[in-house]
């Protein structure tokens, strides 16, 4: 498991898609990576954010506002709470559970904008 889903699993309520998410965001931007492997091959055929901008997840703030007082408004709304939420409780649990990161690198590996 990595550092991230280590953290993960100290939290309440994280699922096997929260671990697999922690994975993913560890493998992508973390260092660990090795040109080749299976794991790099796998990483590289996602489609990037670029790739999904259709997505209202993706959207920015002057496009999202298009969709206020819409059904889909208020479920994106919740959705990017919840993230934003598990996001938050994730850097506490990395930051209080393993000393040894520095926490500009673990900013910089959690960020939102990635």
């Amino acid at each position: 498991s990595s550092w991230l889903g280590k953290a993960a699993q100290t939290m309440e309520k994280t699922t096997e898609l929260d671990l697999l998410k922690c994975w993913l965001v560890s493998e992508t931007f973390g260092d660990g990576r090795v040109p080749g492997s299976y794991e790099d091959l796998f990483i590289e055929s996602l489609p990037s954010p670029a790739d999904l901008i259709h997505l209202p997840i993706y959207w920015g703030s002057k496009d999202v506002s298009l969709l206020e007082g819409s059904c889909m408004g208020q479920q994106l709304a919740e959705r990017r709470q919840n993230i934003h939420f598990f996001h938050s409780e994730l850097c506490e649990a990395v930051l209080h559970n393993d000393k040894e990161f520095d926490p500009d690198e673990v900013a910089r590996v959690l960020t939102l904008e990635n």
